[in-house]
């Protein structure tokens, strides 16, 4: 009998029993570990030392499992988190070790073993315990659970159903694998030292499946073996070499195992993590596009707004009502109109239908007028003047003419929010290059902003959004463009702000 006492399965019970229950249940496990130990005897025959023995073993597990509760905090001890069963094993190591500290002390103690045997008496108990405190305890907080629900059929069956067929199939081939290697061990001698090939097995089947598995392979493996090893009266291995193997076996499945549920979890999480993500990043977006269609969409409301204003003023003066002016007014506000449903489908188009921009062909001199056009109420309040260096009508560009015209609206905009009364368009082309430089004289831009001034919803004006110079950005990247804020060494004209506009060279056949 010397393999099937290699492990003992009291201490993993003591454990769940006080992690779940507490110290109050002390008396009961103490009680049953005495008709356990000597059910035989009467506990009126035990001696001093059968009595002490119990002590040792239901004092100390009983200790392991109160103070791992503590540790842990949680209703039961979860083998699916790789962290607390670190915790577990290395409550295992210092329990088993005080016990068999204990053991040891008292088998000499009471003249059963001489000083020189004390180490193996030392190992058996450390080595035995450990083994069935890996094997055992998740069984018994298995059963501990199914008797504490109010319906121990029904868990059972709940944990049947959870098993799938795969993991069954696992089970038994790698117990019946284990097994066809330990008889040959068993029945050629010489091959005794490859008995580690055991672990192969179990250790496949815990890095496939995971921890219950992974438990259930271990404990089927270790008892059948150690119920062959009997049957069979082998005598090639020592009760601690017998002892180490189903030790290492436990540990190794139990470990591999968490492990693997673990990176399930971790996985799991995620994934979970990058749904939010991925529901935030919509959202952001969806917040950003109703940003972006409501700041592009003021310029030209605002203008259609004005205009309108100025008619229903016209045709409720007294005076004789000016019908060139009316119907320009009225144009005005068309245009400006048209220009406002434009941008929403463009931006719409292009950020959630993802359709590319109408590209083509033209002077930058149309879009510099429809600009103004918009904005011409604004620039005529603000006493803005603009200007022209070079001829604008003389540069062509491959844009998508509704985006340019923005980006012009932008800048203006910008630059009459920045105090500015003075805006000049430059023509500073190069040889590979078209490069238009805009140039305004009102506020400048602090140095330590420079660099975040194109970022999405930064803003250096109060209660500014954010999104023109980024919108710019966007729809000259869009088209190959580029836009790009000058310093003062590279302007060459005086005080204020230059934003430098770059598009490639287009061939134009006049």
């Amino acid at each position: 009998m010397a393999a099937v006492s290699a492990f003992f399965p009291a201490p993993a019970f003591i454990v769940a029993l006080t992690f779940t229950q507490g110290l109050r249940f002390f008396p009961i496990i103490f009680i049953s570990a005495v008709f356990a130990s000597f059910s035989e005897h009467p506990p009126w025959e035990l001696t001093l030392f059968n009595w002490l023995h119990i002590s040792r073993q239901t004092l100390i597990y009983a200790l392991a499992g109160y103070g791992l509760k503590r540790l842990l905090d949680v209703p039961a001890l979860n083998f699916f988190d790789i962290d607390a069963v670190w915790r577990f094993i290395v409550m295992g190591l210092l329990a088993t070790a005080c016990s068999s500290v204990i053991a040891s002390a008292l088998f000499y103690t009471f003249g059963l073993t001489p000083l020189s045997s004390l180490h193996n008496i030392f190992i058996s108990f450390m080595v035995g315990d450990l083994t069935g405190l890996l094997m055992f305890t998740p069984v018994a907080f298995a059963l501990e659970k199914s008797v504490q629900s109010a319906n121990p059929l029904q868990t059972a069956k709940e944990f049947v159903k959870k098993t799938t067929p795969s993991q069954i199939v696992s089970v038994i081939l790698a117990t019946l694998l284990c097994l066809g290697i330990f008889l040959v061990v068993i029945i050629k001698p010489n091959w005794s030292h490859f008995y580690y090939l055991v672990l192969i097995p179990v250790a496949l089947v815990s890095v496939k499946h995971g921890v219950k598995t992974a438990i259930f392979s271990a404990l089927s493996v270790n008892i059948l073996t150690a119920t062959i090893y009997n049957l069979l009266n082998a005598q090639i291995y020592s009760i601690i070499e017998i002892q180490m193997l189903y030790a290492v076996t436990a540990l190794i499945t139990l470990l591999l195992g968490s492990y693997h549920d673990n990176q399930i979890a971790v996985n799991e999480r995620l994934r979970d993590n990058q749904l939010m993500l991925a529901n935030l990043m919509q959202e952001s977006s969806l917040s950003e596009l109703s940003s972006t269609i409501a700041h592009e969409v003021a310029s030209p409301l605002q203008a259609a707004l004005m205009n309108s204003q100025m008619s229903m003023q016209l045709l409720q003066s007294d005076r004789q009502i000016d019908r060139d002016l009316l119907l320009e007014l009225n144009q005005d506000v068309e245009f400006a109109l048209n220009k406002a449903v434009q941008i929403h489908r463009c931006i719409y188009k292009g950020i959630v239908e993802g359709k590319s921009l109408q590209i083509e062909t033209i002077a930058v001199r149309q879009c510099l007028n429809d600009a103004q056009r918009l904005l011409s109420e604004t620039i005529t309040t603000q006493n803005v003047q603009i200007f022209e260096q070079g001829d604008m009508s003389l540069i062509y560009v491959n844009v998508d003419k509704l985006s340019l015209t923005q980006v012009f609206v932008n800048m203006i905009k910008n630059a009459i929010q920045a105090n500015s009364t003075c805006i000049t368009f430059s023509n500073v082309s190069s040889e590979h290059n078209i490069i238009i430089d805009i140039h305004n004289n009102g506020d400048e831009i602090e140095s330590d902003v420079r660099d975040k001034i194109f970022q999405s919803l930064f803003s250096t004006k109060k209660g500014g959004m954010g999104l023109g110079l980024s919108i710019c950005k966007t729809m000259l990247e869009g088209f190959g463009g580029h836009i790009e804020l000058l310093d003062d060494k590279q302007s060459s004209l005086c005080r204020g702000t230059t934003f430098r506009i770059l598009f490639p060279k287009v061939e134009v056949n006049q």
